[in-house]
């Protein structure tokens, strides 16, 4: 009997009931959201990637609707849990992703709410990558200024300065940031402007390439320069920065970016300072690069040409030369590089001022076939149009 009660608790042990399973955490249920979501952003592109025509049209009007869609689950998810750090994810998620959502203004009330509140360094963070609405961008000047002496002030403002343009408060922004660029470490310096890779506010490059001549002698130089002759290459001082650049450091890693600038951009010096490049670096794919900006500046030039063919057509021959080039020697190595090369030399030998207008035929306005021989002679205005 005695071995029969002490074996009871034993069975009682091994009897426990099953722990029930916890509900999830309002964090868990905004990354299931947000698994969600990307799931079907995917399946998404890759349907759209098979489609043509209005299908993939219908397509690609479901995925940029996708943020919509998601709009009130995310915002119930932060109504639902205020004080808990899920909710500000949610909130700057719909800011993000759901414009033109009914629950899009009230994410922006309750995110400019938030930005009062938060710490900026966790606000500096959350920021990195969110667009911001006018006013929650005139919220987060209004922070950073109140909290200057904050070191995550100053990611603030270029956050600002990069999500405020023509806004209330940009220029404030940027005379803030300018005024920093004279005596900010290099190294810090270069990271916070590469922040802002495109269209910096002329205030800002002329402040970067004052900073770049002051400090000319330091080997850290190459990286300001760099963002210079990128980020502000329709810029006077981002133009001699590019000069500089190409002088001083041929072989940093930016060059090859450089040349795709100065190939597209509106550089007056671009073949001269493409032609230096070739004569200092030794790297193929630099080289490369080179050669066929160099064959598209080219061409640019051969486009303002109407009034003197002569001149057009010698220019159209040296860019040929190095569209050709690019094609034979660089051409095994970079298969897109030689596609673009080839399409450029057909142009060139095609399209450019002084040749033939290839034939059109198609139906007028009456439906009635015209073609563009018809015309041969007069002078013709073609204005090419459509709808997306």
């Amino acid at each position: 009997m005695l071995v029969v009660l002490l074996a009871l608790p034993a069975l009682r042990a091994d009897d426990k009931p099953k722990e029930e399973k916890k509900p999830p955490t309002p964090m868990e249920q905004y990354q299931d959201l947000l698994k969600d979501v990307n799931t079907q952003r995917q399946e998404l592109i890759a349907e759209i990637n098979k489609a043509k025509g209005t299908d993939r049209q219908k397509l690609i009007q479901k995925y940029t609707g996708l943020g919509k869609d998601y709009a009130e689950k995310f915002f119930k998810l932060a109504d639902d849990n205020p004080k808990d750090p899920a909710a500000a994810e949610a909130y700057f998620w719909v800011l993000q992703n759901a414009a033109g959502s009914p629950q899009y203004k009230k994410a922006e009330e309750k995110a400019t709410a938030l930005v009062s509140e938060m710490p900026l360094s966790d606000l500096a963070k959350r920021l990195a990558t969110v667009r911001g609405s006018p006013k929650v961008v005139e919220a987060v000047y209004e922070r950073a200024e109140k909290d200057d002496k904050d070191p995550a002030a100053v990611d603030v403002l270029f956050w600002v300065l990069q999500n405020g343009r023509g806004g209330s408060v940009s220029q404030k922004a940027a005379d803030k940031v300018t005024a920093l660029i004279v005596d900010m470490p290099f190294k810090e310096l270069v990271r916070r402007l590469n922040s802002i890779p495109y269209n910096p506010p002329p205030a800002l490059v002329e402040a970067a390439g004052k900073r770049a001549e002051k400090e000319a002698s330091d080997p850290q130089v190459a990286d300001l320069l760099s963002w210079l002759a990128t980020a502000g290459s329709y810029f006077p001082a981002g133009q001699k920065a590019t000069a500089q650049l190409i002088e001083k450091f041929p072989d940093h890693p930016s060059i090859d970016r450089v040349c795709s600038m100065l190939a597209n951009g509106r550089n007056p010096h671009a073949a001269d300072l493409l032609k230096q490049i070739l004569e200092k670096t030794s790297k193929p794919s630099v080289r490369a690069t080179a050669t066929f900006g160099l064959g598209k500046a080219l061409t640019s030039q051969v486009d303002q040409l109407g009034d003197d063919l002569p001149k057009a057509d010698k220019l159209a021959a040296e860019a040929e030369k190095y569209f050709v080039k690019v094609i034979d020697e660089y051409g095994a190595d970079n298969a897109n590089l030689k596609k673009q090369a080839e399409q450029e030399l057909k142009g060139l030998r095609t399209f450019r001022v002084g040749k033939v207008a290839p034939e059109i035929s198609a139906p007028d306005l009456d439906e009635k076939t015209f073609k563009l021989s018809d015309y041969r002679g007069k002078v013709v205005l073609l204005d090419f149009w459509g709808n997306w």
